[in-house]
């Protein structure tokens, strides 16, 4: 039998893809070249990406003030000097904490002022305990004003929380129930709203009181 069989490809995911593809051989030719040259077992590896790119909710590309986790959930990746087992951490986790990790990792002294944790020890194996994950996409301001714009966003556990600090509006979602952040649930559950609002507000003024004190005139 002959069928007739007809694919819509949509052309900027395509695209995405064979970037993806691009990077991760371009990441096996240098860990190749790492073993070839006998250092690859001794190395500390890591891999992330800056931002993912978004194809729902209304948005095509990699910036804006939605902050969906098509955007702002990216791979990180750690080896470690020596490591022979994988392991997956389900908790989520911060770019700040790459740094801390790596000086964790050789030894050398913790940043003083550093804002992420050391995921060493998960990555060894032990438990990692639950702490809240923020994001952001600022606009271009100025470090000598306090912060009247951007956009912010914080996970804690299932929820996600987002301020659009412009219009004081925060958006709530449940990532469990709802991976794709379709419903925004801040006038159903205003108590879980509430809750999450001042963790991410107390972070904000923390953030603003570092500002002031590095940048004010």
């Amino acid at each position: 039998r002959r069928y007739n069989v007809h694919v819509e490809l949509h052309e900027p995911r395509v695209r995405y893809r064979e970037t993806i593809m691009g990077a991760d051989e371009s990441l096996g030719v240098f860990l190749d070249m790492l073993e070839k040259m006998g250092r690859l077992d001794n190395a500390l590896v890591v891999v992330s990406a800056d931002h993912g790119e978004s194809f729902e909710n209304g948005l095509l590309g990699h910036a804006g003030p939605l902050l969906h986790d098509a955007l702002v959930h990216v791979p990180l990746v750690i080896k470690l000097p020596g490591q022979k087992v994988g392991r997956v951490v389900d908790t989520p986790v911060s770019q700040a904490d790459i740094a801390p990790t790596v000086l964790d990792a050789v030894g050398a002294p913790a940043l003083p002022q550093a804002d992420g944790r050391s995921l060493l020890p998960a990555l060894q194996g032990h438990e990692l305990p639950d702490r809240p994950v923020f994001s952001m996409a600022i606009e271009r301001q100025s470090r000598f004003r306090p912060l009247k714009r951007g956009h912010y966003a914080m996970v804690d556990g299932r929820y996600k929380l987002v301020l659009h600090l412009p219009e004081a509006q925060y958006d709530l979602y449940d990532l469990q129930a709802d991976p794709h952040e379709g419903t925004n649930l801040a006038s159903a559950q205003p108590e879980m709203t509430s809750r999450l609002r001042g963790i991410l507000q107390a972070h904000l003024e923390a953030a603003e009181s570092t500002r002031q004190r590095w940048f004010a005139r």
